[in-house]
């Protein structure tokens, strides 16, 4: 029993170490075999202790760890609540592979190469102009030759504008519209009626015609800016819409400007061609006529003028107008003729360049500032823009009759300017009204897409089938926004839609 009473002798020590008078005695110690056999007890006992425990450098547990919180640093244990959360988050911000909708835009790696693969916006665009080749334009120099002997597009030339025509529509109906909708463009304008009708140039920025505004502005639709050109302008009401030259040039048709003005988007430059108009709200909008010349649309004036810009002449054609705000915009016929637009007047009115005389087409009008504008359809009919009339018109001049199409509008001096959609349908510039309309010629139905909208006077379509709405109150751009379809550039360079 001599090592029994040893260790009950250390362990009184309250000591985890044998003291140095101790070990004398455990060197003197002769251990029975009966205490062999109870020490044996002791160290088993232990040795199960010790073998139930984790060791510091690791091991296998046989049972479940709780934790008392959540990890808060890289190292920590996780909790299984802790990692389903987590988990479950990670895969709800994923798109499954048995589909689903995406919250944002997908980048492809490139274009499609089988038939079922994603088609990047790229290779669409290029497909699209590869299937609607030119309209009969040389533009080798990035610059729009109209005229009869390169573009034949009015007389018989009318025929292959109207089948391309017709194949735009065609395609954007089989392939339905998304939603319209109302963005504001880039860039802050003057506002306080600063500017009348834009141009779309030949290299698709939008040229705003200044009107009291001293100061043009170019819109960029591919990086939504506004630039100001070079060149000082009268103001005070001096020019309204504008005509792209044959050249390239912008011609500013004299509203209550003596003189008209030339903007030249290549060379930055802006010059005074010869002429002198009467001013006095002279003339609303311009026609490019078949020969590479500009027919201004009498307003108050009761005689039209012509410039040439090859000859840098003014001359005036045959013909007397009533004056008093009578007509606003002109449209070209198919036939190379010019129809203006009623506006105080209660009949319209063509001029023929190819005879120099004035013809007067079947139907009354309602006067009054009832139209302002016209955009021609793809069958040669001519659609007027209702400014303060209630009802549109439309002039057939094929069998020279007027008619009224189905729809109503706000009066009021609600719309100046339309222009044609890549579906067929006619879009009209809001004015004083806060919405637009959109007349559909293939159901005869008026419709009001969303978006309110400031004021705004004439309308440019752009490259990819999208409307600016040029400002004229407005301190900022409109861009109504269907569903875009890339067009041709020198398509939309055409004097049948490039104006106001």
């Amino acid at each position: 029993m001599r090592l029994t009473r040893f260790l009950t002798s250390v362990s009184s020590t309250g000591s985890n170490t044998i003291p140095d008078d101790k070990i004398a005695l455990l060197q003197a110690l002769i251990v029975a075999p009966s205490e062999i056999n109870r020490m044996s007890g002791v160290t088993s006992l232990v040795e199960s202790q010790i073998v139930s425990k984790m060791p510091h450098i690791g091991g296998t547990m046989t049972g479940g760890l709780v934790l008392n919180a959540n990890p808060v640093s890289a190292t920590q244990l996780a909790t299984k609540s802790y990692v389903d959360s987590a988990l479950a988050s990670a895969v709800s911000s994923k798109l499954s592979l048995s589909g689903g909708t995406l919250t944002g835009a997908l980048l492809l790696s490139g274009n499609a190469t089988a038939a079922l693969h994603a088609v990047p916006k790229q290779q669409l665009d290029a497909a699209v102009v590869a299937a609607m080749p030119s309209v009969g334009v040389s533009n080798t120099t990035g610059i729009a030759q109209w005229n009869t002997t390169v573009n034949g597009q009015v007389g018989t030339g009318w025929a292959a504008f109207q089948a391309k025509l017709q194949a735009v529509i065609a395609e954007n109906r089989r392939n339905p519209l998304s939603s319209y909708a109302k963005v504001t463009a880039g860039g802050v304008y003057p506002g306080s009626t600063a500017f009348g009708g834009g141009v779309l140039l030949s290299d698709g920025r939008v040229f705003c015609v200044p009107y009291t505004s001293t100061t043009a502005r170019i819109y960029d639709p591919v990086t939504d800016t506004v630039s100001t050109p070079t060149g000082t302008y009268p103001g005070g009401g001096a020019f309204f819409s504008g005509v792209l030259l044959p050249d390239g040039r912008v011609f500013c048709v004299p509203y209550n400007a003596t003189s008209a003005r030339i903007y030249d988007p290549v060379t930055d430059t802006l010059s005074t061609p010869a002429g002198v108009y009467p001013g006095g709200t002279a003339y609303v909008g311009g026609v490019l006529l078949s020969d590479g010349r500009v027919f201004c649309v009498p307003s108050y004036a009761t005689t039209a003028r012509i410039y040439d810009p090859v000859a840098n002449t003014i001359s005036t054609p045959t013909g007397t107008y009533p004056g008093l705000g009578a007509f606003l915009g002109g449209v070209l016929l198919r036939n190379g003729r010019v129809f203006l637009v009623p506006y105080s007047s209660t009949s319209a009115y063509i001029y023929a360049p190819d005879l120099d005389t004035l013809l007067f087409p079947t139907g009354v009008y309602p006067g009054t500032q009832a139209y302002a504008g016209g955009v021609v359809l793809s069958d040669g009919r001519v659609f007027c823009v209702p400014c303060n009339a209630t009802t549109a018109r439309i002039y057939d001049p094929t069998t020279d009759t007027l008619s009224t199409p189905g729809g109503s509008y706000p009066g009021s001096i609600a719309y100046a300017g339309g222009v044609h959609l890549p579906d067929g349908r006619v879009f009209c510039v809001p004015n004083s009204s806060t919405t637009a309309r959109i007349y559909d010629p293939e159901t005869n139905i008026t419709s009001t897409p969303p978006g309110t909208y400031g004021n705004h006077q004439g309308g440019v379509l752009l490259p990819d089938g999208r409307v600016f709405c040029v400002p004229h109150n407005a301190t900022t751009g409109v861009i109504a926004q269907c569903r875009r379809y890339k067009w041709p550039k020198e398509f939309l360079l055409s004097p049948f839609f490039n104006k106001f």
